[in-house]
């Protein structure tokens, strides 16, 4: 996911959806690494993903700059209405990771399966 995210990002191909899908993953890895380890990028902190997650936000809803994909096919997403979407399905995506205790922090690892 990061890696396609990325790659998505990176060229400006359907930017919001894929920065809101890395914001989505971000919060997953603060919530189940980061967040145990307080603010702190130092300490495994929160620091750093939370920065990264506010310039993709930014980037969401400033859009693709001149020299990206979306600009070379005329792809644009119907503002108000597709973010808000994607943001309330990333937050559900997020939530659902979270209660469904199949995350895991780094400090304990998972049982193999038998």
């Amino acid at each position: 996911m990061e890696f396609g995210g990325g790659l998505l990002v990176v060229l400006g191909l359907i930017t919001p959806v894929a920065s809101l899908f890395l914001v989505g993953d971000l919060l997953i890895a603060i919530m189940t690494v980061n967040l145990t380890r307080g603010f702190w990028n130092h300490d495994g902190g929160f620091e750093f993903p939370l920065a990264l997650i506010g310039g993709l936000v930014a980037l969401s809803l400033v859009g693709p700059g001149n020299f990206s994909l979306d600009r070379v096919i005329r792809l644009s997403l119907p503002e108000p209405a597709t973010w808000l979407t994607i943001v309330i399905v990333v937050l559900l995506g997020v939530i659902a990771a979270a209660a469904s205790g199949r995350t895991q922090t780094v400090d304990q690892p998972r049982e193999p399966v038998r």
